[in-house]
């Protein structure tokens, strides 16, 4: 709700629709919804958190398994961005989530916060096999935690893990392009394709029509 990115990261107008239909668990509806969604030139439907500081009063849980049941009656797949933070809120939309990724970094504070993520999740009635890792900065050759510490952190939680490349992540961004139209070699680019493939699994149109669901989700 606050610091959201979505809208920035599309390039398209923040306009807190989220907020909005949080606010109004009484009128959720998808012709409700409908009117709140910004379209991205993709095909892409944004339901957007606002621009400014807006306080989290108000905002129930009900009211998000709401929209997000709603949501799954229209789209195959929805996509939630959680702020780094844990309450009501954030635990319906991870416990209504499959998979949940929780993204990580290599240093000892990150670790920490991981950890503690990982024992609280499962008493919130969330199942660890619902989770998976990824680990940004791989690679890097400034980050204070070993390989070996991150993998009996996560134990046999799958493990994505994604190289820096920050020089072109802020072309890309300064440019208004995705990294792969700068760089499709780069090794930024492999990985974040590597998980898009492992998302393609939970696709049950691939096992029909793989091309065409590839096209879709890599257009």
């Amino acid at each position: 709700i606050q610091f959201g990115t979505v809208a920035y990261d599309f390039d398209i107008k923040s306009d807190g629709g989220i907020v909005e239909a949080l606010r109004s668990p009484g009128r959720i509806d998808s012709v409700f919804l409908d009117a709140l969604m910004s379209r991205h030139s993709s095909g892409v439907d944004v339901l957007a958190s606002p621009a400014d500081l807006t306080p989290w009063d108000g905002l129930s849980a009900r009211a998000l398994a709401r929209v997000i049941t709603v949501l799954l009656q229209k789209y195959d797949h929805v996509v939630i961005n959680l702020p780094v933070l844990v309450n009501d809120v954030v635990e319906q939309a991870l416990a209504l989530s499959n998979p949940v990724y929780l993204v990580t970094q290599g240093t000892i504070s990150m670790m920490r916060n991981l950890n503690m993520v990982l024992h609280r999740l499962p008493k919130r009635g969330i199942p660890l096999q619902n989770l998976e890792i990824i680990f940004n900065r791989a690679g890097s050759t400034d980050k204070d935690v070993k390989n070996i510490d991150l993998e009996k952190l996560v134990r046999d939680l799958p493990l994505h893990r994604v190289r820096s490349d920050f020089k072109l992540v802020m072309k890309a961004e300064n440019e208004g392009k995705a990294a792969c139209e700068l760089d499709s070699r780069a090794g930024l680019v492999k990985d974040i394709r590597s998980i898009a493939q492992h998302l393609l699994s939970f696709d049950n149109e691939v096992k029909v029509e793989p091309q065409q669901t590839k096209r879709r989700w890599f257009s």
